[in-house]
This record gives structure tokens, sequence and C-alpha cells, in this order.
């Protein structure tokens, strides 16, 4: 791990967001909530990007794929049963 805080200390000192009262942990917590929020930005633009029938075909395969593995382990559950 200790590469990773001199990575995050190098690129927080070229961007002038290291300081003497912060920890390497906040710091590092912080990039880290920064890199989510990056990433679910960029998935929201790509996603706000797509035509309506590109996202209901998605949303139909999420759920088709979530109703058959609840099905599964509801079946399982049961002892067999289906409650289908």
């Amino acid at each position: 791990m200790p590469e990773v805080h001199h990575i995050l200390n190098l690129s927080l000192k070229f961007t002038g967001r290291l300081t003497d009262n912060m920890s390497r942990d906040h710091l590092l917590e912080k990039s880290m909530f920064d890199l989510l929020v990056k990433l679910f930005n960029m998935i929201m633009g790509l996603w706000d990007k797509l035509p309506e029938s590109a996202k209901e075909a998605i949303i139909k395969a999420a759920v088709d794929t979530f109703e058959a593995i609840f099905r599964a382990y509801f079946k399982s559950q049961k002892g067999g049963e289906a409650n289908a």
C-alpha cells in the first residue's frame, strides 16, 4: 500500500491539494469518493446519450436477469416448489 500513498502524494502535490493538516487516509478516502463520483457522472452522461429504445432494452434485460435469479433462489428455498 505504500505505492498508493506515494502516488497519491505526488498527484496531490501536483494539483496543490496536499496540506499539512490533512491525513493521508483522509486524502485517500476523499480521492476514492471523487473517483466514484466521476465514474457515476460518466455513466449517467453515457446513459443520457442513449436512445430510449436502447434504455428500454437494457432495463428489460436487467429485470429479466434478476427475475431469473430470484426465481431460482426462492425455488431453492421452498424445497423445489415454484411460485410461478
